[in-house]
């Protein structure tokens, strides 16, 4: 996975997809004039912003769809298209995007099925006119198997697909989407039978995907996984690019989208369900099809079918109060520990399914055999052969912890876990001591395996955690007892990071939680975590996936793995948390029993910190912004001037 890109031009979009009502009247997306600048990211902003990611490849395709051409004789061509030399069906790519390469591209081969000519153009030829063009980008980070996979996929009746998600999930895709249509889910799909784009995030949301809607500021329809700079032109007014991207873009809701190209007959009826050949010929069978006045695209958006998926989105647990009746027979129960190991099995295959696939080159293996088979090895000898397929981004607190426990026995044995560690106030900060500690506790309980504990500071905290450039300590538990340890340069060259978003939201690790549940008991606490988990795809997953994917990493996260949501979901919320008891026990009640059940008695009971506050970016911020973290505290909560109520 790595990252995609869409941008629809020269055809109106009708729907949920289209223009609001304000603009609506008179409004239409055809094509600016060529003289008229995109207020927006043109192709080329797309592809430098997916190249930022350090992609193993990145290809393009055009697409363009244009109303039935006049005068199109009738042959066997025609009626069966193949627009390229190859087994029918089988996916092939688009044009590798290379600055280097002068290779000109073949020519388009137009091939008129339904109402619709489809022309498979590629990259950087002209656009046909009276349209649309869809210009696709794909760009690749090769982390499964050894045989590369580049993107568009394509096949010869004109499919096309590119993807953020697993090769062999985009292969299935691909190939649901020449027959089933409405059932399948993939980032983008066109399909050239039906002229329908689908697209779309999954369910949860965990992988990155924004939208400009066709607006009389600029008509053009762009999905995107980044969010790109706009280039700047020769003459161009300098304005506040970064505010006004900001309200450019909307994050495409959780779920599966679609769009169905439609030509427009004079009199203003829709032209459907027409086969081939009935587009071939026109009433008097002269061979000749009629000509449409344009093209609409209209848009949909689609239920999920799997009742898996329908009933997470729902987000109901069947025992939300204690009763007296309940908690007897709880507490009488024959195995006290059952809640968690559930959650520790459903996280076990979480992250097995995360980490057992990342490819790791023969070459970098024997590497870590030769280096590790020496007992005398250093951690400066491991740094300068191993190969790490693996970072956590930690904190040392209980959801870090479990992550790293879990990982151990799923990667490769001989292969380094780097743990990152962000911190604005070197090794003083909260997040810094406790992962200092986590790590001593790591070493501890898995004394086999080599960990690099990269402490990273001072930048943006999850944008530099994903850069994994910092420094490590040559000895981390003297560190630990407050002895100096020498430090050394290091950069992370893990492509995977696994991230424990969605912990907190599931298992009440939110201040905002216990106030909730003071105010209003338990129905109070289990509908505040209801609308944290139901709006954790806008207020986070897209933006940390952007964030940790700009240094050509891709997050992971097991406690959004639909497993484990279906695991937590199944049970009581007073075994998931319970603020009846104190801090640093109640909350996240059931992970930090899945702590103990690993042996991480320590990190079981650490209290909850957000990133912000643990590496203290909210007080450099606050210091930046106001001059000190109380002047900050006092504007934030409002003041009040005691000498107006002195006479009352």
């Amino acid at each position: 996975m790595c990252g995609i890109g869409l941008i629809v031009t020269g055809v109106p979009i009708r729907g949920h997809l289209g223009p609001g009502e304000a603009e609506a009247s008179g409004f239409s997306c055809q094509r600016s004039p060529k003289s008229a600048e995109p207020v927006g990211p043109n192709y080329e902003d797309l592809c430098n912003g997916l190249k930022r990611r350090g992609p193993d490849h990145i290809g393009g395709q055009v697409l363009h769809l244009s109303p039935p051409i006049q005068n199109l004789e009738k042959s066997e061509s025609t009626e069966h298209p193949h627009p390229h030399p190859t087994t029918r069906n089988e996916p092939q790519t688009g044009t590798l995007i290379d600055c280097t390469s002068n290779a000109e591209n073949p020519p388009p081969v137009a091939t008129p099925e339904g109402d619709i000519a489809v022309d498979l153009g590629r990259c950087g030829l002209s656009e046909s006119t009276g349209g649309a063009r869809l210009q696709f980008v794909g760009a690749t980070l090769q982390l499964r198997g050894d045989k590369p996979v580049q993107q568009p996929l394509l096949d010869s009746v004109g499919n096309v697909l590119v993807y953020n998600a697993p090769p062999d999930s985009a292969r299935i895709a691909f190939s649901a989407a020449r027959t089933l249509g409405s059932d399948l889910l993939a980032d983008f799909v066109t399909q050239a039978v039906s002229r329908t784009l689908w697209f779309g995030r999954d369910a949860i949301g965990r992988r990155s995907l924004l939208i400009h809607k066709p607006s009389s500021e600029d008509p053009r329809l762009l999905l995107t996984s980044v969010a790109p700079e706009r280039t700047k032109h020769e003459g161009q007014e300098a304005h506040d690019d970064a505010a006004h991207m900001s309200s450019y873009w909307d994050d495409v809701t959780c779920g599966i989208h679609s769009i169905t190209f439609k030509s427009t007959l004079k009199d203003g009826s829709m032209k459907q369900n027409l086969t081939p050949a009935s587009c071939l010929r026109d009433e008097q069978e002269t061979g000749t099809v009629k000509p449409a006045e344009h093209l609409e695209g209209w848009a949909r958006v689609h239920d999920w079918h799997d009742p898996l998926l329908k009933s997470l989105l729902a987000w109901e647990r069947a025992l939300v109060t204690p009763t007296e009746e309940l908690t007897r027979y709880h507490l009488t129960g024959s195995d006290q520990e059952s809640p968690a190991k559930r959650i520790l099995e459903a996280l076990c295959r979480a992250v097995k399914r995360r980490t057992e696939s990342i490819r790791i080159p023969k070459k970098c293996k024997e590497l870590l055999h030769s280096v590790n088979s020496r007992a005398s090895s250093t951690l400066a000898d491991v740094r300068n052969e191993q190969f790490s397929p693996l970072a956590v981004l930690f904190s040392g607190g209980v959801d870090s912890m479990i992550l790293a426990a879990i990982a151990d026995q799923f990667v490769d044995p001989d292969a380094t876990i780097d743990l990152l560690n962000v911190s604005f106030e070197g090794d003083f900060a909260p997040d810094r001591v406790t992962a200092i500690s986590g790590l001593s506790e790591l070493e501890e309980r898995f004394p086999l395996r080599r960990r690099m504990p990269g402490m990273l500071q001072n930048a943006r905290t999850l944008w530099l955690a994903a850069s994994g450039v910092g420094y490590v300590h040559e000895s981390p538990s003297q560190r630990c007892q407050g002895q100096e340890s020498e430090t050394k340069p290091v950069q992370s060259e893990a492509r995977v990071l696994l991230v424990g978003s969605g912990a907190d939201e599931q298992c009440g690790g939110y201040g905002r939680h216990r106030t909730k549940f003071k105010q209003g008991g338990w129905v109070m606490l289990d509908a505040e975590m209801r609308l944290d988990f139901n709006r954790i795809w806008k207020r986070n997953l897209g933006r940390d996936d952007r964030c940790l994917s700009d240094h050509g990493k891709e997050a992971r996260f097991p406690f959004l793995d639909e497993d484990v949501v279906a695991a937590l979901l199944n049970l009581p919320l007073w075994d998931v948390v319970n603020m009846e008891e104190p801090a640093g026990c109640g909350e996240k009640k059931v992970l930090r029993q899945v702590a103990r059940l690993l042996g991480l008695k320590s990190a079981s009971s650490l209290p909850k910190r957000a990133i912000q506050f643990g590496s203290r970016i909210a007080r450099e911020s606050n210091r930046k912004d106001f001059g000190s973290n109380r002047a900050a505290n006092l504007a934030n909560a409002g003041t009040v001037v005691l000498k107006e109520f002195a006479s009352s």
